[in-house]
């Protein structure tokens, strides 16, 4: 297979710091995809065969490590698990589109097409900004870096 998309070009990455960027926000979806599914297998196996609906009134949001276990966060009007698991496909498409945008302008130079490298450099920043932004909201993460600001 090839590389996932918006981990390859880092050479023409603006300022050689997004690819870092996307790496790691794929890490950060990931924890959020494990969190989610988490509380969506504990709810279901809290109410095994029920006819009930679960309703949300209460969300996990994050893992914290207690005396050397593993528990859950939740927090009154935090999103759904489902909501949580589409958001992350929405921003890891944004990552995904960073990525062809950066092959599409490696592929363009190496082709000696500077009109279609122009175009392709042009979405590539688009992205780039789309990217920070989406970085952005995870600012006060641990391992966010002040240069991945938008």
């Amino acid at each position: 297979g090839g590389a996932t998309p918006g981990e390859a070009g880092t050479a023409v990455s603006p300022d050689g710091t997004t690819a870092a960027l996307v790496r790691w926000l794929r890490d950060r979806f990931d924890e959020r995809v494990d969190d989610a599914t988490t509380a969506l297998v504990e709810a279901r196996g809290a109410f095994p065969e029920s006819e009930f609906t679960i309703e949300w009134q209460w969300a996990c949001l994050t893992r914290h490590n207690t005396s050397g276990g593993a528990g859950l966060h939740c927090t009154p009007g935090a999103p759904r698990p489902e909501h949580v698991l589409a958001d992350v496909v929405a921003r890891r498409r944004i990552l995904d589109a960073y990525g062809w945008a950066v092959r599409d302008v490696e592929h363009s130079t190496d082709a000696g097409d500077p009109r279609a490298t122009a175009l392709n450099l042009g979405r590539m920043l688009a992205y780039d900004d789309a990217v920070r932004c989406v970085g952005a909201a995870y600012a006060d993460h641990p391992g966010y870096r002040q240069e991945w600001r938008p």
